[in-house]
This record gives structure tokens, sequence and C-alpha cells, in this order.
């Protein structure tokens, strides 16, 4: 009886495959966003304890933060529209592989050189994730309200860094 009285409204409840699998895909690309944002703070109050046995002063831990910002700054100049040809899966991918490849260089560290590539490959890694993450949900107008919930994760991770301990 109850199939009789609203059969369109029952077919609407139930999300199509299409739709859970976008879903879906959203939430695995913000939470890789998150932790991508969150592997590139927790490094900086170690700096405290490195620049005595790596030798260094404020002025190269300043050059660490300005290496990271050029990363950065180089990668979303660089990338915002190959990710738009190329596609964004690869490049999700690339960013996801130097954001490890940073955090290995990170933990491996015993001099400043490495120290800069990590930083340099840690700024590249969220400036091609960045730029790329932010711009997929507008490739589709359908779902550009997605861009407005893309930006928690990059918040919410470099937020969350400070509590993790080191």
């Amino acid at each position: 009886m109850i199939d009789d009285i609203a059969p369109g409204v029952r077919a609407q409840a139930v999300p199509s495959a299409d739709g859970r699998r976008a879903r879906a895909g959203f939430w695995l690309v913000a939470a890789v966003y998150a932790l991508v944002m969150l592997g590139g703070t927790p490094p900086i109050p170690l700096y405290a304890l490195w620049a005595p046995q790596m030798g260094f002063g404020p002025f190269t831990t300043t050059l660490v933060f300005a290496v990271y910002a050029l990363g950065t700054a180089l990668a979303l100049k660089s990338f915002a529209s190959p990710s738009d040809r190329a596609g964004h899966r690869p490049l999700l991918a690339a960013a996801v592989l130097t954001a490890a490849t940073s955090t290995a260089l990170f933990l491996l560290a015993h001099d400043v050189a490495t120290l800069l590539a990590a930083r340099f490959l840690c700024g590249l890694g969220t400036g091609v994730f960045t730029g790329t993450a932010t711009a997929a949900p507008t490739a589709d107008p359908s779902r550009s309200a997605i861009c407005a919930r893309v930006g928690p994760g990059n918040k919410g991770g470099a937020r969350l860094s400070p509590v993790l301990p080191t």
C-alpha cells in the first residue's frame, strides 16, 4: 500500500551509484588533502632541535621557511593549468608521492641541504595538491558548491598538527 502512495519518493531516497561514487571521491580527496596539509607542519618545532645538531641559526631557519613558500608558489603557478589538461587524478597522486618523499627526507635529514630539499618538496606537494584539489570540483559546474567544503581539509590538517606529539 505504501508503494502505491508515493512511488517517486522512494526512488529519490536512494542516491544513484554515480552520486555515491562522487561523494566517496570527494571525502577521499578531502581526507588526503587534510593529511597532506598535516604533514607540512609537524617538522616546524623540530627546527629548534635540529639547529644545534646541523649547525644553523635564524637565517637558515628563515631560508627553510622561504624554500617552502617558493615550492608552493612554483607549484601553484606551474601546475594549475596542466591539472585541467592532464587530469586531476595523476597530479593528485604525484602530489601525494611528493609529500611522502618530503616526509622521508625529513626523517633522514642530517644536514641543511637535505632539510632544504625536504621543505621544498613539502611546499611543492602542498601547492600541487591545493591547486588540483580545489580545482577538481569546479570542473563540473553542478558540483561547484563542493569547493566551499574543500577548505576545511586545508585548514583542518594544518590546525591539527600542533596537537600531534613530536
